[in-house]
């Protein structure tokens, strides 16, 4: 599809989403795509909008907010952004569903979420931010004595 003229591509991603009206999960990933598109036509505006709304959507579905959310941090850190993206990282995580404490609480999105939410406010040079963040996550952690 990439041969295609980025109209047409967009184009072809909004038809495909008529297919799927009963799937956000997969209006998520197309929306994701159509992102991608803008964002190689030189219209990183448009793409940023979108990813921030699949990122509100997608919340509920960890693996596809952390997807949009890497688009993001990959736009705003380029653009050196970086108190901005930190609001990013802080409203998606919070907004997150907080998984029970287990030995496997670190694959979780939230928990992955959380962890580039820290590093992200260690690179602006928030470290008590920082740790406290950790301490959070860390606290789920039942694979590790804390």
């Amino acid at each position: 599809m990439e041969e295609q003229p980025e109209e047409r591509q967009l184009s072809l991603l909004d038809k495909s989403g008529r297919f799927f009206p009963d799937r956000p999960d997969l209006l998520a990933d197309l929306a994701l795509r159509k992102g991608d598109v803008l964002r190689k036509a030189s219209r990183p505006v448009d793409a940023l909008r979108l990813y921030e709304q699949v990122l509100q959507v997608a919340l509920q579905y960890g693996p596809i907010a952390l997807d949009a959310m890497g688009r993001i941090d990959a736009m705003l850190r380029q653009a050196g952004k970086m108190p901005e993206l930190v609001e990013h990282y802080k409203t998606a995580w919070t907004h997150m569903a907080m998984p029970e404490a287990s030995g496997y609480v670190s694959t979780t999105p939230w928990y992955i979420m959380g962890d580039r939410y820290a590093a992200a406010l260690e690179e602006t040079g928030d470290k008590a931010g920082a740790a406290e963040v950790r301490k959070k996550i860390r606290g789920l952690d039942k694979s590790v004595q804390n």
